[in-house]
């Protein structure tokens, strides 16, 4: 989806800034249901979600621009989710010596 930012309508750098901005709220969400769901719950649904996003966009046809953007920006915001979930408790894997 990062890869594609002139296919969805807006403008490049626009797109990239609405990309951008998605991580805040992701960020901050994925704190909040970390804490009431669990790491694997999280991480497993925030995966999911994510790939359903790519694969929704995927079929939604070029002429519907604004509902492939809100897919892609929905999309983005899910896998910003993953990944903060995977960093916030890749420090668990490592022994404290390598800390």
């Amino acid at each position: 989806m990062s890869m594609n930012i002139t296919g969805f309508g807006l403008g490049m750098y626009m797109t990239q800034f609405v990309f951008g901005i998605i991580e805040i709220p992701a960020k901050l969400i994925v704190f909040i249901v970390v804490n009431r769901v669990g790491r694997r719950q999280c991480q497993a649904w925030s995966l999911i979600l994510a790939g359903l996003s790519i694969g929704a966009n995927t079929v939604i046809p070029k002429s519907l621009e604004t509902l492939r953007s809100v897919v892609a920006i929905t999309g983005k915001g899910f896998s910003e989710a993953a990944f903060t979930t995977v960093f916030l408790y890749a420090s668990e894997l490592y022994p404290t010596v390598l800390r």
